[in-house]
């Protein structure tokens, strides 16, 4: 019974494998050149790199508060769906 359970999972495992393969050179041609994540040959600290890169290309921040500007948006926009 284990055995099995172990062939089984290597199957898939190798499936899986065959699969991803097959399909990412493709994929990964559809994808943003700033998009990271589980990227072939990309890793965070690639990503924390170009960030570091493109904060010191500029001498200014745009500080942005999201959270701040939903609580500010007139009830007539709320969810109800109506203008």
């Amino acid at each position: 019974m284990i055995a099995e359970n172990l062939c089984l999972r290597l199957f898939l495992q190798r499936r899986n494998l065959v699969v991803k393969q097959l399909i990412e050179p493709d994929l990964d041609q559809i994808f943003l050149a700033d998009s990271y994540g589980y990227r072939p040959k990309k890793s965070a600290l690639d990503a924390v790199g170009v960030t570091r890169e493109r904060c010191w290309k500029y001498g200014w921040v745009l500080e942005f508060d999201i959270k701040g500007l939903f609580y500010n948006i007139d009830s007539c926009y709320g969810l109800s769906g109506s203008t």
